[in-house]
């Protein structure tokens, strides 16, 4: 066969061309068939290619006005190859099935009817606007009406396809051939035989049926690549052969959707919005018929037969055929609910993508579809499945993140908190749990434990992590339900959850939260747009503080299974009060202190030494540092304006730029501050009997460094000037001017805060059975160095004086403080230190700037204590 087959090809073809004797044209045909049985037997795949092909050709299809009768018999015997031999064609099944489908066309012609003319552009403008309609459900009811769509003549649909590789000359032409066949050719073609080659496909070998729907499938796309002229026959035979063969076992039918599942994925894009739904219905046909079959264990047929789905509706820039997609694929949930296994996936994977869509119909009608699928179906949804719970969660996320509803976000939020609830009931799937610990605090709960497992993960941190992603939300009231939820779940099914598990949650969870406003709010926020900042602030001001407190709510309540975190709850705290942006410090502050109030009581010594440690730690970093106001102007001399007045600036400026930012930042700092000063006042009203005695001078550390480095910047009469100088050069106006001195306020309030814990201490170190407490922080000594360091710095030097009469008036409360605090020493501890004290008493007195509340402080000290040593030394 291989050496005489080209000459036998010659012989039969020249035959078959000229004669047209019955005999001669019966006798060629017969050795065209001979030749192709053989060869496809023999797998000699040229050989069968060529003789099928010219087989083809002689058909005369492709010239209709050219046939005769002999060819029609060649078409006959055509079919009856492929019907023969139809396991071995292989890829020959293109020129069998390229013949049918020209067939089709003219038998559609000479019958006065057309596929083609139902989808070219001329007949969808001529349709009215009532009639065409603007959605795809009233797409779908007009398909309807015109038959099945398993019916030749229903309305078509297909994607955009190209064969050049196959055929370049021929890859556009739609399959139209150009005129008619002479009257009553086709007459000797009955309709029962084209249709007994698609019936018959059930027949056909496990090889051979793939073979032959992806010679379909490119017949197909050659229908419908003509824009004006748009074909479906061969789409509409690819759903009459899927539903031959969907009873072939799942290996085989899976092979077959291989080559439908894309095909069916483009053509439902196609441009022509006729043809992509009459072929998006045609898949949901297919899917309805597919469901009716209960899928096998382990596998995910479903889930493969709906993906095209998924990808139309992702690529689909038609609303029409979105809004079909999510009708047909609801109407599957109604109708098949207890069959879809694996199908679950690709289902939520369509409303996911719905969710995103930018017309509200669309993601309304997706969300109906949730909800009652949420509400009456959940069951269905992990009984075989587990991981479609996870799908469920992901796509209820993506409803809460909609624009164009609030109710549908509220809603999807709602339905996190169900599904959590089944979650933690251990109604999701079968979930291997945690051992009990035997912690007391569990043993009123019933229900699963969840540790670190990453099973566990994997369903409750989509679910988590999705809330947390909200609180950042711009909609004041989706922020507010997602925190809500998010904490209100937390809280009530916190004993469920091991301390590893509790671990994860605040560092994957909760503290990432914080991360955002972190990166955001700096002391640069001064300069942000209008717009911007008050989105900051929106969050900052109301989300950020109520998320903390949570936060501090949750730890208090869960502390005894959260001790691994709390360094890093101190650390956020701290890292807020350490932040250049004033409210932000003040909610980190007071956070702090919220913290102390609620579980203080169950410090242990080592958590006491992390809180003061880090509150001395942040207190250290955010001292104002004034001299950098006073940095030297950088800029460089303007070689074309060298005689302009920024070339001649001593200072940097401090209304734009680096200079405006750090003015800011020493503001702020000063602020922090006084706030840390405020609050270890607190701490010491609230907490100081419950303070380990070695941790208090950690508080009286803080407070009096506080005070020091404003008295040291106050007391520098240079560095005092030269900020006075830089301010005025700057032009700032009287609102922005920092005082002078710069930091009297924080001096006064430290100095008065210091004095007041030292005070206190020294009155419950006196106490019976309080002394222990306080016997490790020298109270009387701290006190005495104090006073004279106070006292001595009272009053300017000789070569100051007049010019620190503003300085003198401002610290004359302090000091009258502090002489009055002398008069609360024992006699004897007053005797010990009178020859430190009496020259620095002796000189208010003398002092010519001296205020009077200050020399009338001093005679109380000296008639109260004095006086009486004076007596005693007279007896």
């Amino acid at each position: 066969l291989e050496a005489i087959w080209a000459p036998l090809l010659a012989a039969f073809s020249m035959l078959l061309e000229d004669s047209i004797d019955e005999f001669v044209t019966r006798s060629s045909l017969q050795g065209f068939r001979a030749v192709i049985g053989l060869s496809a037997t023999l797998y000699m795949q040229t050989v069968r290619d060529t003789f099928v092909s010219a087989l083809s050709r002689f058909t005369y299809m492709r010239t209709p006005e050219m046939m005769m009768p002999k060819h029609v018999d060649v078409f006959k015997t055509l079919l009856e190859v492929a019907e023969e031999y139809g396991n071995l064609l292989e890829s020959s099944w293109m020129y069998v099935l390229e013949s049918v489908s020209y067939f089709e066309y003219i038998h559609q012609q000479v019958n006065g009817m057309s596929d083609a003319s139902l989808f070219s552009p001329e007949h969808l403008e001529a349709l009215s606007p009532k009639e065409e309609g603007h959605g795809g459900s009233k797409y779908f009811k007009r398909l309807s009406r015109k038959g099945s769509l398993s019916t030749p003549h229903a309305v078509p649909g297909i994607a955009v396809a190209t064969l050049d590789s196959l055929d370049p000359g021929r890859a556009n032409s739609g399959l139209i051939p150009q005129g008619l066949p002479p009257p009553g050719v086709l007459d000797f073609v009955e309709a029962s035989e084209v249709d007994r080659l698609f019936a018959s496909s059930g027949n056909l070998s496990s090889d051979a049926i793939v073979h032959f729907v992806e010679a379909l499938c490119m017949i197909s796309q050659r229908e419908i690549a003509s824009h004006h002229t748009p074909r479906v026959f061969s789409l509409t035979k690819i759903v009459e052969i899927s539903q031959f063969n969907m009873n072939r076992i799942r290996i085989v039918w899976s092979r077959v959707w291989t080559v439908l599942g894309p095909y069916f994925a483009e053509v439902g894009c196609h441009p022509n919005l006729s043809v992509a739904l009459y072929a998006v219905d045609s898949l949901r046909q297919l899917a309805m018929k597919f469901l009716e079959r209960d899928e096998l264990a382990n596998y995910t047929f479903q889930d493969d037969f709906l993906r095209p789905f998924v990808l139309i509706m992702r690529k689909s820039k038609s609303v029409e055929i979105r809004e079909l997609v999510i009708r047909c694929v609801s109407q599957m949930v109604l109708a098949r609910v207890s069959n879809i296994k694996s199908g679950w996936k690709s289902m939520f994977m369509v409303f996911t993508t719905a969710a995103a869509d930018s017309e509200k119909g669309i993601v309304q009608l997706a969300f109906e579809t949730i909800e009652k699928v949420v509400r009456e179906y959940f069951m269905y949804v992990t009984e075989t499945e587990v991981n479609t719970f996870t799908d469920c969660v992901n796509c209820l996320i993506a409803f809460t993140s909609t624009r164009y509803s609030p109710d549908v976000s509220l809603n999807a939020i709602a339905f996190l908190r169900f599904c959590a609830l089944k979650l933690a009931e251990g109604e999701i799937g079968n979930i291997e749990h945690a051992d009990q610990d035997g912690n007391p605090e569990r043993a009123a709960i019933s229900g699963p434990l969840f540790s670190e497992k990453e099973a566990h993960m994997f369903f409750w941190f989509p679910l988590l992590a999705g809330l947390s992603e909200l609180t950042f939300d711009p909609r004041p009231e989706i922020r507010h339900s997602a925190l809500e939820v998010l904490f209100d779940i937390l809280n009530y099914h916190g004993l469920h959850f091991t301390e590893g598990f509790w671990e994860r949650v605040f560092s994957s969870v909760l503290l990432p939260m914080f991360d955002h406003v972190r990166a955001e709010i700096t002391d640069a926020t001064t300069f942000e747009d209008s717009a911007r900042r008050a989105e900051i602030d929106a969050w900052l001001y109301e989300t950020c503080n109520d998320c903390l407190g949570h936060v501090l709510s949750l730890y208090s309540k869960f502390q005894p299974f959260l001790k691994q975190v709390f360094p890093q709850v101190i650390s956020l705290l701290v890292g807020f009060v350490r932040r250049p942006h004033e409210r932000l410090a003040a909610i980190g502050m007071h956070s702090y202190l919220s913290l102390l109030q609620q579980s203080s009581s169950q410090f242990d010594d080592k958590e006491w030494q992390m809180v003061l440690t880090a509150l001395q730690e942040a207190a250290a970093d955010t001292l104002p540092d004034i001299a950098i106001l006073t940095e030297p102007h950088g800029r460089r001399v303007s070689e074309e304006n060298p005689g302009s007045a920024a070339n001649h600036r001593k200072y940097r400026d401090l209304t734009t730029g680096a200079g405006s930012r750090k003015l800011a930042e020493v503001k702020t700092r000063t602020k922090t501050q006084l706030l840390i000063v405020s609050s270890i006042s607190q701490i010491y009203g609230g907490s100081f009997l419950e303070i380990p005695s070695k941790y208090v001078d950690v508080l009286l550390d803080v407070v009096n460094s506080c005070a020091a480095h404003a008295r040291k910047v106050n007391s520098d009469t240079v560095l005092r000037a030269r900020v006075i100088e830089a301010q005025e050069e700057s032009k700032l106006s009287a609102a922005a001017v920092l005082p002078d001195p710069p930091l009297q306020q924080l001096e006064d309030e430290a100095s008065h805060a210091y004095l007041s814990i030292l005070m206190h201490a020294l009155a419950v170190e006196k106490t019976e059975g309080a002394s222990s407490i306080w016997k490790d922080a020298n109270v009387e000594e701290r006190l005495v160095q104090f006073s004279m360091l106070v006292l001595d710095n009272f009053l300017p030097k000789e070569e100051e004086k007049g010019a620190e009469v503003a300085l003198v008036t401002a610290r004359t409360p302090l000091v009258v403080a502090v002489l009055r605090a002398l008069l609360s020493f024992a006699e004897e501890e007053f005797k010990t230190h009178l020859s430190e004290l009496m020259p620095i008493l002796t000189h208010l007195i003398e002092a010519e700037y001296s205020p009077s509340e200050v020399t009338k402080a001093v005679s109380e000290v000296l008639v109260g204590r004095m006086g009486k040593l004076v007596v005693e030394e007279l007896v």
